[in-house]
């Protein structure tokens, strides 16, 4: 989790603060070189690295359903295609895997902590602002690089559009199901004070009290 929310961001930045803090700098170095002498991608590569070895590891040494499968080739298979083929999209790539990266953290707090109610509306509110800002990401991608082959975007759009829908309607069902288990607890708890008021409310019950009244 700490690289989700602090080494990727971390490294995303410096790459970032290499270019002067320019989104057009950076993305006129990056589809122009894969290295520099004065090391102005070398904050590139390591995002490449970590980011790729991230997954990596996950693959090797956990055993992993099929959709998080799926998840962790999509993410390899996005990387790839930004760092290679389309490295002019570098820049909007990276800042797109720090968003997704942010909000799966914050599910992996939530798997930590699952009956929390301020968890999951952490959880729930920063992976739809996660994937819309990946998905802006994309759209800035898309839209910067007039010159880019058409099946490059399909490409780009497709994979990142699939990556949100999923995400969200992840997010939505455990807020569903948390929701579920929320109204059946209190059901329960209700039933429970309302067997209580019931047997209270017995003959034998009010007798002492009846008695004490008469004398």
């Amino acid at each position: 989790m700490w690289t989700q929310i602090m080494v990727l961001p971390a490294i995303f930045l410096l790459s970032l603060a290499c270019a002067n803090y320019s989104i057009s700098g950076w993305v006129d170095t990056a589809s122009s070189t894969w290295f520099t002498a004065n090391g102005q991608r070398f904050w590139d590569w390591c995002f490449f690295y970590v980011f790729g070895g991230y997954m990596v590891e996950d693959l090797i040494v956990f055993r992993l359903g099929p959709m998080l499968l799926l998840h962790h080739i999509g993410c390899l298979a996005g990387l790839m295609f930004a760092f290679v083929v389309c490295p002019a999209g570098w820049p909007y790539f990276s800042a797109g895997a720090v968003a997704f990266e942010f909000g799966s953290a914050l599910l992996n707090l939530y798997c930590l902590y699952p009956h929390s109610r301020y968890v999951l509306w952490a959880y729930a509110s920063s992976m739809t602002c996660s994937n819309a800002a990946a998905g802006l990401c994309c759209a800035a991608m898309v839209l910067s690089q007039p010159s880019a082959a058409i099946g490059a975007k399909a490409f780009s759009a497709t994979l990142t559009g699939t990556f949100i829908l999923l995400r969200q309607k992840t997010c939505n069902d455990y807020v569903r199901k948390h929701r579920r288990a929320a109204r059946a607890r209190r059901k329960e708890g209700g039933g429970g004070h309302q067997r209580r008021r019931r047997w209270l409310s017995l003959p034998w019950r009010r007798a002492p009290s009846a008695a004490c009244k008469s004398t």
